[in-house]
């Protein structure tokens, strides 16, 4: 999350620390996390309140990384890792404020939400662009600032604690998303601004480099809050207000005060108004973040294709010690006074010269940060160290190894019910007793940091399950030697699918997603889960087979303009042809395989208008159904984690890309448009009449799908029917245009 306030300052500034950029033919070490997220707020044109557009989303990522490579960048991706012990109360402040905005957001809120599966799609699209990323055993920053400064490269993040690792740093919001000619030379390039740290020290009056780990460490960062220095910050000079807010003012002071001191004169400064008991962890804190600055450990450079050899080299020449203090921790120098008096400054906040410690030592600093990541590699087994860097696994599964919490992410949800990740509790269960089975001994239980009803959350605890299958008994460090057939045994197991051959005949990218669904379905059969959700997610899975045929559609007045009389003469040669009958003696891979392109161009208006807001929830907000959202986010859950048990287990079964087969939207209006026909099967018939091959599969899925769950079909057409106030003149299922 970076510094508060230091973005702006610097930006107030950019024209004096900024300066433009071309961006071509070179390395760019991208901050994986922030770019995901700043490219879902401001490319992605998909709607937060129903679960996730994926299919929009994966679109914009890979524009973006097009648009790289055509300029011939060679981006290198670092993704976070597990949360570090010292920024737990971190994590549990964030987790608060998600659940605070999940719970009152509605499909008109301006901000935006991330869904749960958006860094999967990252990964996914990256594989599919041939893109190198890797993912830190912690946080990525300090290996996003190594890289760059071993191979001289820029930075791109949109994080303000890159102005203080001292790289060549590219603003995410200073990068133009279009590609040009070179104006200077050949090829294309990339318009941004680019930060030198040069340029900011001089602005500052020719502060050193090495003091601004302590000026992060002052104004507060994710590893330690400025509030500990409030003693400090009391008796240093402030700027008079001006414009400037309070932050602002306080940014000012800190450099203001440091460019009179070195290192050691500004961490005596500093502990000399701070109580003396707190002096060494206050000393460790501060050490650690300035380590953490000015580190240069090339260890991902492994996972991102860089040979042992030359990794080895640049370690032996770019290491650095570690920082010491130069001075007496319990008696520090009174021979260097603060200084810095000036007329034009006023002094601040002199009344709070005493400050109240409340926090807890283990809240101001974890003195084993760094023995925690030892522990951590040291506890790890070779192949998971391995395959955790690659980015197989989730982040959290180091948060389960090393402190045996997880903090379950929300969703947008019907806050009436219980958390939507309470549905996977035993997907959970076989995950962390895997994880901990080389050292829970003591058969510990799992912290599982989750919503309850009250817009705040609890700690669920989850117990170990020594026996995971009748007669196997895996470890973590043999889980690989365990025969590909058993690992695949312990899913479906935990998914149900144990027994059932139904899933044979189903394409190989669709086994997962089908029995997830059952699972879902299984798990939550009654009030939430109905056979019109499963409708919707069968029928949602056509969407990318059209995308796949004919090219990705989401404009209809786009659409129109340039497919409108091609369709129009597709649908007169249907409509004057025989009309082909579908066979139902045919498989799901048989009938995937004779999809036509001409029946995915007359379907497409359908799909496009249910990618959107319908009018009648544009013009009622009220109208936003937040249960049947909930429903929807239980099924991302249950994909969520048995995609990940299906990593941590080696892929029994091809792993699912949600952007193919889950859009948020289109599932919301599906489900409200299924609920409300008398007879959803004749509707689908009626939407599908000139797409016999796509109809032909959608029945093959649904087979499969009252197969795999028969006791949800059992009730079809015996629920209460929707009620619509207005009479209809003609039955829907009769009325052809209806549907489009």
């Amino acid at each position: 999350m970076g510094i508060p306030g230091l973005m702006t300052f610097v930006n107030n500034r950019s024209k004096w620390v900024m300066e433009p950029f071309y961006l071509h033919d070179s390395y760019l070490v991208i901050d994986g996390n922030s770019i995901t997220s700043q490219i879902y707020i401001y490319y992605t044109k998909g709607n937060c309140a129903f679960g996730g557009d994926y299919d929009k989303f994966a679109r914009a990522v890979g524009i973006f990384f097009d648009q790289l490579l055509e300029c011939g960048v060679k981006p290198l991706v670092l993704i976070d890792g597990g949360c570090e012990l010292k920024k737990r109360n971190t994590g549990k402040k964030r987790l608060l404020a998600k659940i605070e905005t999940a719970g009152t957001y509605t499909a008109h809120s301006d901000n935006k939400f991330f869904p749960l599966l958006l860094k999967e799609v990252f990964k996914d699209v990256m594989k599919e662009k041939g893109i190198k990323f890797a993912q830190s055993l912690l946080e990525a920053d300090d290996d996003i600032a190594a890289i760059s400064k071993i191979l001289n490269c820029p930075v791109l993040s949109f994080d303000s604690d890159f102005f203080i690792y001292g790289v060549l740093y590219i603003p995410f919001n200073s990068l133009r998303h279009n590609v040009r000619k070179n104006p200077v030379g050949q090829g294309n390039i990339m318009e941004c601004k680019i930060y030198k740290v040069e340029k900011l020290l001089k602005h500052l009056n020719g502060i050193h480099q090495s003091l601004l780990p302590v000026a992060a460490a002052l104004l507060g960062n994710d590893y330690i809050d400025s509030s500990f220095f409030k003693d400090f910050l009391s008796q240093i000079k402030y700027p008079k207000s001006g414009s400037q807010n309070e932050q602002q003012r306080k940014i000012e002071a800190v450099f203001n005060w440091l460019h009179n001191h070195s290192l050691n004169s500004a961490l005596e400064g500093i502990l000399r108004k701070l109580q003396e008991r707190h002096h060494k962890r206050i000393l460790t804190a501060i050490r650690q973040i300035i380590d953490g600055y000015t580190s240069l450990s090339p260890c991902m450079l492994i996972p991102l294709g860089f040979s042992k050899e030359n990794i080895l080299k640049i370690q032996a020449e770019k290491t650095k010690k570690p920082f010491e203090f130069k001075g007496d921790i319990e008696n520090p120098s009174s021979s260097n006074t603060m200084s810095g008096d000036n007329p034009e400054f006023d002094d601040h906040n002199k009344q709070d010269n005493q400050v109240q410690y409340k926090q807890s030592d283990q809240e101001i600093v974890d003195d084993g940060g760094t023995a925690y990541e030892k522990r951590l590699i040291k506890l790890l087994p070779t192949w998971f160290k391995e395959e955790f860097s690659i980015g197989n696994f989730p982040s959290y599964f180091i948060d389960i190894l090393g402190g045996n919490y997880y903090m379950c992410p929300p969703q947008i949800e019907d806050y009436s019910y219980p958390s939507a990740n309470a549905i996977s509790f035993k997907l959970i269960t076989v995950i962390y007793s895997l994880l901990k089975s080389d050292v829970n001994k003591s058969r510990d239980s799992l912290k599982l940091y989750i919503r309850d009803q009250r817009k705040n959350f609890i700690i669920q605890e989850l117990e170990y399950c020594d026996r995971i299958l009748p007669g196997i008994r895996p470890t973590l460090s043999n889980l690989r030697e365990l025969p590909l057939s058993r690992r695949k045994k312990i899913l479906e197991e935990t998914l149900g699918i144990l027994d059932s051959t139904i899933l044979n005949n189903v394409p190989e990218k669709w086994k997962l997603y089908l029995g997830t669904a059952k699972y879902w379905c299984d798990e939550g059969l009654g009030e939430l889960c109905t056979y019109v959700h499963m409708y919707a997610l069968l029928f949602c899975m056509l969407f990318h087979i059209v995308d796949e045929k004919i090219g990705f559609h989401r404009s209809e007045s786009y659409f129109n303009k340039k497919f409108g009389p091609m369709v129009e003469s597709i649908l007169k040669t249907k409509k004057e042809g025989v009309r082909q009958s579908s066979s139902n003696n045919v498989t799901i891979i048989e009938a995937y395989e004779k999809v036509a392109a001409e029946d995915c161009y007359v379907i497409v208006s359908f799909f496009i208008s249910n990618f959107n807001i319908t009018p009648d929830l544009s013009r009622n907000p009220k109208i936003f159904n937040r249960t049947i959202v909930h429903a929807f986010a239980q099924f991302q859950s249950c994909l969520r984690h048995s995609m990940q048990l299906n990593a941590l287990l080696g892929y029994p079964y091809k792993q699912t890309k949600p952007a193919q087969l889950f859009n948020g939207t289109l599932l919301y209006n599906l489900y409200n448009n299924f609920k409300k026909r008398k007879n959803i099967e004749d509707y689908i018939s009626l939407v599908l009449q000139h797409s016999e091959s796509m109809l032909q599969l959608y029945n093959c899925l649904l087979m499969t799908g009252k197969s795999l769950v028969p006791n949800l079909f059992n009730n079809v057409g015996t629920e209460k029917k929707f009620r619509n106030n207005r009479k209809r003149k003609q039955n829907p299922v009769e009325n052809e245009e209806e549907w489009s």
